[in-house]
């Protein structure tokens, strides 16, 4: 067999076992010289099979030092008499130091401040304003407790969640130390009872309050209206009667002319588009403000042109041309009734 070959057998087999992409470099790596691959598959048998018999030898079956009896598994603590076998590396905690460990963090734990008011008035009030959606950010997003804003209560807690595990898996099977972490446990378990029912009331209070506050605020009435919004108001939900009613409770003679002119330019448009020009014209005649008045009188005009030229009906046409305010604009329409007639010839 090549050297490289058979080094590459021996670094795959160094622990015991060969995985399969161990397995597909080696046959590559046969393949590629010419071997053959029976023989390396039964070479590599004969290997792993000597190699775990070594470690078999190398790790002997564990006695326990007091009563002789085998320990199976992983276990620290005797079936027979429950001696506690302390052959651990210098890295590992002894079963001492896992108790101080604890006991240490259990009373920084009771020590740990609770969480002031203000915080609590703080988070009630954003799941007030987010209806809700605080509550989702915290618990779901951010993987923290809606009330408990205090970083070293929750390490501590899961400090001492982990050590008790640790405990349990290395010497549970151990009568006094099974006890400790019995006794650990209920002595927490109470204090965080304790600690929680405090906050809830806190918290309820908390709730009740800020609630109240926003039901007093939403029975506070809302301000009565001045007249001129209420005017508004009617005018957008087309009630132009009832806004008329209004009017004279206006103060200022000014105000009381714009919302009448207003009213009477919404009722001219609705008899424009109707095609009322008449009608349209008659009222627009009456209008209070000039600017307004000429406005609607020339767009009227314009419309009603458009439709006589339509029918060829040049004469009525240049009739209402005649009645346009703006002298420009009066030229304009009757050049084009001059070209229109031009074009009928």
């Amino acid at each position: 067999m090549n050297k490289e070959l058979e080094k590459l057998i021996d670094y795959a087999i160094t622990d015991g076992f060969i995985t399969e992409k161990e397995k597909k470099v080696l046959i590559k790596k046969a393949e590629k010289q010419g071997f053959d691959i029976d023989e390396l598959e039964m070479i590599l048998e004969g290997k792993l099979f000597d190699a775990q018999q070594t470690r078999k030898k190398e790790n002997p079956v564990q006695k326990c030092p007091s009563c002789g009896e085998i320990m199976v598994g992983v276990s620290r603590v005797c079936p027979s008499c429950n001696y506690v076998v302390n052959a651990r590396s210098k890295n590992t905690a002894t079963l001492d130091e896992y108790m101080h460990d604890v006991e240490k963090k259990l009373l920084k734990l009771k020590n740990t401040p609770k969480q002031g008011s203000g915080k609590i008035m703080q988070s009630v009030i954003l799941t007030y304003l987010t209806l809700g959606t605080y509550i989702i950010f915290k618990k779901v997003i951010k993987r923290e407790d809606l009330f408990e804003d205090n970083n070293n209560y929750s390490r501590l807690n899961n400090e001492i969640n982990a050590t008790l595990s640790l405990m349990r898996s290395n010497y549970g099977e151990d009568g006094t130390v099974a006890e400790f972490i019995s006794k650990i446990e209920a002595e927490k378990a109470q204090y965080i009872k304790q600690r929680e029912s405090g906050s809830f009331v806190s918290i309820a209070a908390a709730f009740l309050l800020v609630g109240g506050v926003l039901f007093a605020i939403t029975r506070i009435p809302s301000p009565e209206p001045s007249i001129d919004k209420k005017i508004d108001r009617l005018i957008t939900e087309g009630k132009r009667d009832s806004a008329k009613i209004l009017i004279p409770q206006l103060e200022k003679e000014s105000t009381r002319e714009f919302y009448l002119s207003k009213i009477e330019v919404i009722n001219i448009d609705s008899l424009y588009k109707a095609g009322a020009y008449e009608e349209a014209l008659e009222k627009a005649n009456f209008l209070t403000f000039k600017s307004e008045r000429e406005e609607l009188i020339t767009k009227i005009l314009i419309t009603q042109i458009g439709e006589l030229l339509t029918k060829r009906e040049f004469k009525t046409a240049k009739d209402k041309a005649e009645l346009i305010p703006d002298y420009s604009t009066r030229f304009e329409e009757l050049d084009k009734i001059k070209i229109a007639e031009q074009l009928k010839k």
